[in-house]
């Protein structure tokens, strides 16, 4: 009697271990092909606070550029004097010619030039930028930057599908 339990104990973690092995190879090779990956799921998104939000993001391979809209939330004017993509700390891309005045409710594009090749055709890339911005004066001293006004760090967050 003893030997017939330990037969069917046997026999069942045989039949149930094969289809445990089963669906692992299955979910294996379903991960190795890209299907299970998270990002593929997952919205476009940029994320600069609630004072300068990110309202478009766009990565282009070809120019290698990335391309964002903020928009002035702060209720002051404010001239974003620098921006930058920030890779483990180091600066990896930055703005030409970025000096764009936001005026209250009022938005801009920004765009980050970095080294070809950095980023893939239509993969997610999780993107950290880090943007300066200075508070400015309306007329009539004009727009820009000014000696002595503070300048203050806004890091983001852009995750988004590279063309």
């Amino acid at each position: 009697m003893r030997g017939v339990r330990g037969q069917a104990a046997l026999e069942y973690v045989m039949t149930y271990g094969w289809v445990f092995v089963g669906i692992a190879l299955t979910l294996g090779a379903l991960a190795y092909f890209g299907m299970l990956d998270p990002t593929q799921w997952t919205a476009d998104r940029c994320y600069f606070g609630s004072q300068l939000t990110c309202e478009d993001a766009l990565v282009d391979t070809a120019a290698s550029e990335l391309s964002f809209f903020l928009r002035n939330g702060f209720g002051k004017n404010v001239t974003v004097t620098d921006a930058r993509i920030i890779d483990n700390g180091a600066t990896i891309g930055s703005c030409a010619n970025c000096v764009v005045m936001l005026r209250p409710g009022e938005g801009g594009d920004i765009v980050i030039s970095y080294p070809a090749g950095r980023y893939t055709e239509r993969q997610k890339e999780r993107i950290i930028a880090r943007v300066e911005i200075q508070r400015t004066q309306p007329a009539p001293m004009g727009p820009g930057p000014w000696v002595g006004v503070p300048k203050h760090n806004i890091t983001g967050l852009v995750f988004v599908r590279a063309q």
